[in-house]
């Protein structure tokens, strides 16, 4: 008797573990940065971080928001170029160089790297596997001297959220 009670408890127990809500995913919003001349969606409030990386034609300034949800980093950053890097680098050069510093900084390995636009602007679209499991796609534009790199990043299965994301990069006139 004592068992059948235990099991009804047990039973009882998680019934209401599974009638509890499920965690809030956090609120897809579009956000425009004042100077980003870029609108995204992303879940939530994203989150500021500004850099300078030096660099062999010069100091690359770049800003990065950044927001997760889910098991999944939604980041989107623009790098103010030096001039001299986009004429004698060239589009080619840059997206390359930007592709392998995302793949070395995230720690993965590319599966595809293939030519993309955005209405007249050249751009690249990487998809890549973490090293610690998940994956991540990556597109880059560069418009003038600014580069744009817009990243999902986590667990597997959060397709639906990465496509949303990516595919809500839109450049501001």
């Amino acid at each position: 008797m004592r068992a059948r009670t235990v099991a009804i408890s047990v039973a009882l127990w998680l019934a209401a573990l599974a009638l509890r809500p499920a965690p809030a995913e956090a609120k897809w919003q579009t956000f425009s940065p004042p100077a980003g001349n870029f609108s995204v969606s992303m879940p939530g409030k994203p989150q500021l971080t500004q850099s300078v990386h030096k660099s062999f034609v010069g100091a690359v300034k770049e800003s990065t928001y950044t927001a997760k949800s889910g098991g999944v980093t939604y980041s989107a950053s623009y790098s103010e170029l030096p001039g001299i890097a986009v004429t004698l680098g060239g589009s080619h050069t840059i997206f390359n160089k930007a592709k392998d510093g995302l793949l070395k900084e995230a720690g993965g390995s590319e599966n595809a790297f293939n030519k993309i636009s955005l209405g007249k602007n050249e751009g690249r679209e990487l998809s890549f596997t973490l090293n610690g499991g998940g994956s991540g796609k990556a597109r880059f534009f560069l418009v003038d001297k600014r580069l744009y790199v817009i990243v999902a990043s986590g667990t597997s299965g959060a397709s639906a959220g990465v496509d949303r994301f990516l595919n809500s990069f839109k450049l501001m006139p």
